[in-house]
């Protein structure tokens, strides 16, 4: 059972990883904003989208020994920092805009 989550998620690791090695997946400029200037906002965000993929996932893996995998109801403690960050990102981009 875990074969038919696992499968479908190497697969897609493995055609990004492939796509970036080829350039196809441009990474430059994903952490700064529109003047080249590194943005504490996208690292904030990108850390928190990882930490909260982490915390699922290893929840999910946790629960693998019941049997059947599926997925889990997301923690209550999650959407909060997902949002937060997400938030803080948006606010501080309309900022920028609206100041200009």
């Amino acid at each position: 059972m875990l074969v038919l989550i696992v499968t479908p998620v190497v697969g897609i690791l493995m055609l990004v990883a492939f796509r970036l090695a080829t350039g196809q997946i441009r990474m430059v400029g994903l952490l700064s904003d529109h003047n080249d200037k590194p943005s504490p906002e996208r690292l904030q965000m990108l850390l928190a989208t990882v930490a909260v993929l982490v915390m699922y996932g290893s929840s999910m893996l946790a629960t693998r020994h019941t049997g059947r995998p599926q997925f889990l109801d997301v923690p209550d403690n999650l959407l909060p920092l997902l949002g937060g960050s997400h938030g803080i990102y948006l606010v501080r981009k309309w900022f920028t805009k609206t100041l200009k």
